[in-house]
């Protein structure tokens, strides 16, 4: 087991001949006092900084390459850069808080011992799992999310062009309205709707990734994990029928999150809880229960879900960006075969 910030940043998966340096920013707040707290993290400075890239672009280029756009090399790898150090944070938050729940659950489970020596523990090569290959696959997470959304609002401000001068406003005509078409895109500080849904549903699929690849390493010790949702007015009715569901420790079906910016947990049950409890066996979930969820991408194979989306991505994808996506995933597979 290798900790993903060891790793290096999605910077180096990108060949650039300018380099972000990397500001003095706040201390972080752990994911630990986030997620586990059922609060939603805020969307880092630095994510919402590399749109300025994107708006720069816009005012400084030709009308014809806005209607011919190519990659923004800049906002590609100040978003990739910053999103996979999220993702990496997220996950080693991820992993301090299952150790947390497990001493919790049992003051007498030796954490330190069990995981003394990191180098020695094995865990297959699966990045399903996590593991020593979670930071490669943070990283190619980060730059294919950073090409799609760079080919997102670079598509969306080339029929925003199309359509004006269609209308017969010139281009400085249409330079002056930048700032408000950010704004309606979701990107900016005044409105940031659709970046708060990349960073938070990115982060938390992250964070919950290594709780259940710290939970395969004690799973002996807590055969058992039990839903817990947070019941309050905002609560989807389909996550409060699973509140108090036993699972099994190998199930990850189901372990939250399960839908976008959901706020549901787990606690962990141990073998002297279940053997108190009378816990044999996990409960059912019915068809209509896995049926009323929304999300029901969430469901299941999260990283088999996230290939889905990423070919759905793909759809319409010039050329150029799906040459960059295709260099990166052999990246990644490359690196899987090393961390192996």
């Amino acid at each position: 087991y290798t900790d993903p910030k060891d790793q290096p940043s999605a910077q180096a998966l990108y060949d650039s001949t300018q380099t972000i340096q990397p500001e003095e920013t706040p201390a972080r707040t752990p994911a630990t006092a986030t997620f586990a707290a059922g609060i939603e993290p805020t969307v880092p400075v630095d994510l919402l900084k590399a749109y300025q890239f994107l708006k720069k672009k816009a005012l400084t280029v030709t009308a014809e390459e806005i209607l011919n756009p190519q990659p923004t090399t800049d906002f590609i790898n100040a978003f990739s850069e910053s999103l996979t150090i999220e993702l990496n944070n997220a996950w080693a938050d991820g992993t301090a808080d299952l150790d947390r729940l497990a001493k919790e659950t049992d003051p007498e489970f030796d954490i330190s011992a069990t995981f003394a020596a990191d180098a020695e523990i094995t865990i297959p090569g699966n990045i399903a799992y996590g593991n020593q290959s979670a930071a490669a696959f943070h990283s190619f997470k980060g730059f294919a999310a950073a090409l799609i959304e760079d080919q997102r609002v670079s598509d969306a401000l080339k029929e925003t062009l199309t359509d004006a001068l269609a209308n017969g406003d010139s281009f400085e005509d249409w330079k002056t309205t930048i700032d408000a078409q950010f704004d309606k895109f979701g990107v900016t500080q005044l409105s940031s709707y659709r970046l708060e849904t990349i960073y938070r549903t990115e982060s938390a699929m992250s964070y919950a990734g290594a709780q259940f690849a710290r939970l395969q390493q004690i799973k002996t010790k807590f055969p058992f994990w039990e839903y817990s949702a947070i019941l309050d007015q905002r609560t989807r009715t389909s996550h409060r029928a699973l509140d108090g569901k036993i699972f099994l420790a190998t199930d990850s079906r189901y372990w939250p999150p399960l839908g976008f910016r959901c706020r549901c947990t787990v606690i962990l049950i141990s073998k002297a809880q279940a053997i108190r409890r009378g816990l044999t066996k996990p409960d059912t979930i019915t068809p209509e229960m896995q049926g009323n969820l929304q999300n029901a991408e969430f469901i299941g194979d999260k990283i088999g879900s996230y290939n889905d989306w990423l070919k759905h991505s793909q759809q319409g994808m010039s050329a150029t960006y799906l040459n960059l996506l295709q260099q990166t995933f052999e990246t990644l597979l490359n690196d899987l075969l090393n961390a192996a």
